[in-house]
C-alpha cells in the first residue's frame, strides 16, 4: 500500500539532527574545531542584562543559531507573513532571518525605540508588514499612545519578546489593533536566543485566561495545534521548585570561562540549564488546575505560563512606573542598605533592609509624587534567585504575610521563603485586604 501521508513538521527536524551528528563527528566527540566544520565557529559572545551587577557572557554557535534560525523560517515563513520584516532591539539575533529567506530586513533608528508614534510612521514609510520584535513595554505604549488609525496598514504581524507577556497588555492591543497578530517568544542567552513561542496570541485566549495568569503563556504542550512549539531536539520543562529548565541542541555547556556556570547540568538528552524564570502548567481548555508536569493535558494540551520576571514597566493608578528604575533611586539613599520593589493592589511597594526607616520614608516622600510612591516594607533580608537576581514574584507572595506580621507588633521579622499563596495567583486580592493597615510606611 501507499506509505502514510508524511506530517512536513517533522521533516526538518530529522534533518537537523543529521546535521549535527555530522557536526560532532567533524569536530570531535567534545566539538573541537581539529578538521572540524566552520559551523563550530563563534557567532558573537551574547550577555545577559546584568541586572544582578554581573552580567555573564555566553559564546554562541554558529550550527546553534542556524539551527533555531531554520525553525524560525518554518514557523514564520516570509511568504505567510510578508517579506519586508523591521528589527531594532534584537536586531544581533534575528537580523539573518529575512536575508536568508530572500527577504527586506528594515532597520529601526535607535531613537525610535522609545518613541512609538515615530517608530509607526517609520514602519508605513517603509512598508513593513510585521517587526520582529517589540518588547511588552514597547506594545503597552504602542495601545497607549497610537490610534488604531496611526498603525500603518501594512503592518501584519508583531513578534513580542524580552520579558513575560502581560494578558492585560496582549489583551489591549488586540482588541484596539484587531487586524495585526501576535506571537509571544520565549528567548534567553542560554539558549542561543529563542527556544519556545506561543504561535498565535489570540484575543479569545487573553479573554480565557481572565485574571487566571498574570502573563500570556509561552507555550502550549499541543504542539500539532498549531498553537506553540519549542526549538527542534529542545525541551522546556519545570522542576521542583518550579523553575525553567531547558535541555537539548541548542544550550551551550556554560558561560565564559570566569562567570558562575553551575546552572548548567550535562543530562542523556544534552546539556541543560536551569533558569531563573518559574512558571506553571494549565490547562488550555480553561479547566483543570496548575502543576510541575507538562503533559498533554486535555484536547487543548496544557499551557506554560511563566510568573516571574516580568517586564519592569508597570502601571499604578494611571502612571508607568519602572520597578527597576525606583530601585536604582532607593539604592541612592543612605538609610537604605537592599530593597525589591515590586506592584500587588494596584500600589508600588518596596520591601527594604533599613535601620532607620523614617529617613527612608522621608527620602520617598522627597523623591516621588504621592501616585507612584513606594510604600516601605521594612524585611531583614530580601529573597534573590538562584541566578543572584531579586526575587520579585518571592517577596510580593510575602507580602500579606510581612503586613500581618507587623501588624501584630514584631519587632523584626524576615519574609517567609514559602509561597504564601497559591500557585499562580498573583496576590493582589491578599494585598488589598492586608493594605489597610496603611501605606505610609510599616
Amino acid at each position: 500500500g501507499a506509505p502514510p501521508p508524511l506530517d512536513e513538521r517533522h521533516v526538518e527536524p530529522h534533518a537537523v539532527r543529521a546535521a549535527h551528528a555530522a557536526i560532532v563527528r567533524e569536530g570531535g566527540k567534545h566539538g573541537t574545531k581539529d578538521g572540524g566544520s566552520a559551523l563550530l565557529d563563534e557567532s558573537f559572545i551574547d550577555w545577559t542584562s546584568g541586572s544582578t551587577g554581573r552580567p555573564k557572557g555566553m559564546a554562541t554557535t554558529m550550527w546553534r543559531m542556524s539551527h533555531w534560525i531554520r525553525w524560525r523560517a518554518f514557523h514564520w515563513p516570509l511568504r505567510r507573513l510578508g517579506g519586508r520584516v523591521a528589527m531594532g532591539l534584537f536586531l544581533p539575533w534575528y537580523w539573518h532571518i529575512p536575508l536568508a529567506q530572500g527577504g527586506t530586513l528594515v532597520l529601526v533608528p535607535k531613537p525610535l525605540n522609545v518613541d512609538v508614534r515615530g517608530l509607526m510612521a517609520y514602519l508605513g514609510e517603509r512598508r513593513v508588514d510585521w517587526i520582529d520584535c517589540l518588547t511588552p513595554g514597547q506594545l503597552q505604549m504602542t495601545t497607549e499612545l497610537c490610534s488604531a488609525a496611526s498603525l500603518p496598514p501594512c503592518l501584519a504581524h508583531v513578534m513580542c519578546s524580552g520579558e513575560a507577556l502581560p494578558v492585560g497588555t496582549a489583551r489591549a492591543f488586540l482588541r484596539k489593533f484587531p487586524k495585526v497578530s501576535l506571537s509571544n517568544v520565549l528567548a534567553t542567552t542560554e539558549t542561543s536566543a529563542d527556544i519556545c513561542a506561543l504561535v498565535r496570541v489570540d484575543l479569545a485566549l487573553c479573554d480565557r485566561l481572565g485574571d487566571a495568569v498574570s502573563h500570556v503563556p509561552v507555550l502550549c504542550s499541543r504542539e500539532g495545534q498549531g498553537q506553540g512549539c519549542v526549538v527542534w531536539g529542545n525541551s522546556v520543562e519545570l522542576n521542583a521548585e518550579g523553575r525553567l529548565v531547558h535541555t537539548g541542541l541548542n544550550m551551550e555547556a556554560g558561560y565564559l570561562p570566569g562567570d558562575d556556570s553551575s546552572s548548567f547540568m550535562v543530562t542523556p538528552r544534552g546539556h541543560a540549564c536551569v533558569t531563573g524564570d518559574c512558571g506553571f502548567w494549565l490547562d488550555a481548555d480553561g479547566e483543570g488546575g496548575e502543576g510541575g508536569e507538562g503533559g498533554k493535558g486535555g484536547e487543548g494540551g496544557k499551557l506554560l505560563c511563566l510568573e516571574g520576571r516580568a517586564d519592569s514597566v508597570v502601571k499604578v493608578r494611571g502612571h508607568r512606573v519602572d520597578l527597576a528604575g525606583v530601585e536604582a533611586a532607593l539604592a541612592t539613599c543612605p538609610a537604605i542598605a537592599d530593597a525589591c520593589v515590586f506592584e500587588a493592589d494596584d500600589a508600588v511597594w518596596a520591601c527594604v533592609v533599613s535601620a532607620d526607616l523614617a529617613s527612608a520614608s522621608a527620602f520617598c516622600a522627597a523623591t516621588w509624587p504621592a501616585g507612584t510612591r513606594p510604600t516601605l516594607v521594612a524585611v531583614e533580608r530580601l529573597r534573590y534567585s538562584h541566578t543572584g537576581k531579586r526575587d520579585r514574584h518571592a517577596m510580593r507572595r510575602a507580602l500579606p504575610e510581612l503586613l500581618r506580621t507587623r501588624a501584630q507588633g514584631a519587632p523584626s521579622l524576615e519574609p517567609s521563603l514559602e509561597p504564601s499563596l497559591e500557585a499562580g495567583q498573583d496576590g493582589r486580592g491578599s494585598a488589598a485586604a492586608a493594605a489597610e493597615i496603611g501605606r505610609a510606611h510599616v
